[in-house]
């Protein structure tokens, strides 16, 4: 599969990337861009997703405002659910206890990217380990592509 990966951490996308090759998968690397605009970044990102025809799109924010551990927005229908359930069943075996999903198809990101968007909300205040974070993505990832 190909994923589209959205971390500002770059020693994490690279742990991810090498790893998900090594499975046979693709990532492409949707982090920061550097527009001049604000907002431009937003636009660029979809449309690199867009034009890669990726199968996922996952983007991992920190916000230590909020009461989880995890935090995963998404758009999945009803049917589609059953995937992030997948996703975060398989964070839950990687160490992270404490996840809510939500339900927001207002987002840019989630409204213009033609594939599936997951933005995972992280609190590092109560995940400070990066190694499981990198863990779980990957092990979330693989639950997706079974």
């Amino acid at each position: 599969m190909k994923y589209g990966i959205d971390i500002l951490d770059n020693e994490m996308v690279s742990k991810i990337e090498r790893k998900m090759l090594e499975l046979g998968h693709i990532v492409i690397n949707l982090g920061e861009k550097n527009a001049p605009i604000p907002g431009e970044n937003l636009k660029i990102k979809v449309m690199m997703a867009n034009q890669a025809r990726i199968k996922l799109y996952l983007g991992v924010i920190y916000d230590n405002k909020m009461n989880h551990q995890v935090n995963v927005v998404t758009s999945f229908e009803k049917s589609g659910m059953m995937i992030v359930e997948n996703f975060c069943n398989s964070l839950r075996e990687q160490g992270f206890e404490d996840i809510s999903i939500e339900n927001n198809d207002k987002l840019y990101l989630i409204k213009n990217v033609n594939a599936p968007v997951l933005l995972m909300y992280i609190n590092d205040d109560k995940v400070d380990d990066k190694k499981i974070i990198v863990d779980g993505i990957i092990s979330g990832l693989l639950s997706l592509s079974e």
